[in-house]
């Protein structure tokens, strides 16, 4: 009995082994091929020096200070110097209207409006078009058209299409007020 106990012990230990050399054998085969394939990419695309490092980083900063002179040209996307929107960035005002527009219903007391993480923008117009009755379906249409470009586009928005986009917000709110003092 002890020498069939041995015996199992001495093949469990043998095949433990070889599974060890194994591991060992492939993590050696790894690091090797990966050295292999390093030394194939060309070095232009490999720096030599890790001194480049720094100077990458100055010269992001140093073009992020860099813009156009507000004085003599309007930025494409931006408010005109001396205008209402002036600093005005008009994309990522449109994208976080719809965080506004959230707020303004919790605020008013009617907390079912405020906008869920889990529900994209056309659905929560269709949510809030159900319960009021009075919104027209062309305001929370162009409403959508305009926040799903701003959010999801890549053009810009200049001051004209901004105004008509304020104007819609500005309907969808006091719908919204309308709704929310009605039912207190």
């Amino acid at each position: 009995m002890d020498s069939e106990a041995d015996v199992k012990t001495i093949v469990l230990a043998t095949v433990a082994g070889a599974l060890v050399l194994c591991v060992l054998l492939l993590a050696r085969i790894r690091v090797q091929v990966k050295r292999r394939n390093a030394k194939r990419i060309p070095r232009a695309y490999m720096p030599l020096n890790y001194d480049i490092l720094p100077k990458l980083q100055q010269s992001f900063a140093t073009r992020s200070e860099v813009g156009p002179d507000p004085s003599t040209s309007v930025q494409e996307g931006w408010g005109a110097p001396g205008s209402q929107y002036e600093n005005m960035h008009f994309k990522t005002t449109i994208a976080w209207s719809a965080v506004v527009l959230g707020l303004v219903a919790e605020r008013r007391g009617h907390p079912s409006f405020a906008q869920s993480q889990c529900r994209t923008m056309r659905e929560y117009l269709r949510f809030v078009k159900e319960r009021v009755p009075g919104l027209k379906e062309s305001v929370c249409a162009r409403y959508c058209v305009c926040y799903e470009e701003a959010r999801f586009g890549t053009s810009e928005f200049d001051e004209e299409i901004f105004r008509e986009f304020m104007i819609n917000f500005l309907v969808l709110c006091q719908e919204e007020e309308t709704v929310t003092s009605s039912t207190m």
